[in-house]
């Protein structure tokens, strides 16, 4: 299975596209040990936000470019929504599992799904939990 993992900050340099890819590639490194990992990068300064996603060489079986984009499309549709951060990264993650599994005539996604969605659901949760931990430092 993939293992996701949001990392939230406001401070990438500029918030360029170069730097935001060169940070998360640095930050998948620094993280993670094997290859089954999704890093999702999202940068937040003042009104403005970017999201950037890698997936090691294992996770591109299941995530590859389309189902990245699949996830940041959602991510972009449901930032303006009136969510807190967890509401925001949870139901965009559903979402996207839901798309991301269903194929026309399909029924595994119905038991995948489910398990995506409690590994994103737990991620969202740890990386919240551990940033208010950080603020509070």
């Amino acid at each position: 299975g993939v293992q996701p993992h949001i990392y939230i900050t406001g401070d990438i340099g500029s918030g360029s596209d170069d730097e935001i890819v060169e940070f998360a590639n640095e930050k998948y490194e620094e993280l993670f040990e094997d290859s089954a990992h999704l890093l999702l990068i999202f940068y937040e300064n003042n009104d403005y936000y970017r999201t950037y996603c890698v997936s090691g060489a294992l996770a591109e079986s299941v995530i590859d470019a389309e189902a990245r984009n699949i996830l940041l499309n959602i991510l972009d549709e449901n930032y303006y929504r009136d969510l807190d951060d967890n509401e925001f990264f949870s139901d965009s993650f559903e979402e996207a599992a839901d798309k991301i599994m269903r194929k026309p005539g399909d029924n595994k996604g119905t038991v995948i799904v489910p398990g995506v969605i409690f590994i994103a659901a737990l991620a969202v949760f740890l990386v919240i939990k551990k940033k208010e931990k950080e603020d509070k430092k």
